[in-house]
């Protein structure tokens, strides 16, 4: 399973989520941006991991045209009842798709606790736990347990953005999609 591969109802469902985000953010830009309410961030970035550095990084006019663009697929997808995964730009469908590997990781990392390295009893017992019980973008990592137990430079979301990006053909920096650098005047 891919984490980018989602069935049009289930991607109908995120698409609206993907709205609310940007209307957080842009409820929390204008509430004082890094001065916004340390609750509000948190819950911001539990529910979609990830985001407090699209926050930091992406420039005032970037976040409102995501905001209007994600309202317009949002209401598109409920209207129509499904949305295909063409319809979405390509920062809009990276983002849903990082997101969900961002909260599959993490619940992987929780699972590892400290365990930085996996030897072969722990590898197998933790396969078998997320078989058992794990989410779907649990599954969709199985073979990334090593790099989550120790990401490259000690960045999950790296490694996740470059998953996705990988998923989605993505050619060059996914981040510089998701998170475009503001522009010199």
């Amino acid at each position: 399973m891919k984490l980018t591969h989602l069935e049009p109802a289930l991607l109908a469902e995120e698409v609206p989520a993907l709205a609310e985000k940007y209307a957080t953010m842009r409820a929390l830009r204008e509430a004082g941006g890094p001065n916004a309410s340390r609750e509000a961030l948190r819950a911001l970035a539990a529910r979609f991991p990830g985001a407090l550095a699209e926050l930091d990084r992406v420039e005032g006019a970037v976040l409102e045209t995501r905001a209007v663009e994600s309202a317009l697929l949002a209401e598109h997808a409920r209207e129509q009842g499904t949305i295909e995964h063409e319809e979405l730009p390509t920062w809009a469908a990276g983002w849903i798709s990082v997101h969900r590997a961002m909260r599959g990781a993490l619940n992987i990392k929780r699972r590892l606790g400290a365990t930085r390295q996996l030897d072969e009893p722990a590898r197998e017992e933790l396969l078998s736990e997320i078989e058992r019980t794990g989410t779907p973008e649990e599954r969709a990592l199985i073979d990334e347990l090593d790099r989550i137990a120790s990401p490259p430079n000690g960045r999950l979301l790296d490694l996740m953005l470059s998953q996705v990006a990988g998923e989605l053909g993505v050619a060059g920096d996914l981040r510089a999609i998701l998170m475009p650098r503001p522009r010199k005047p």
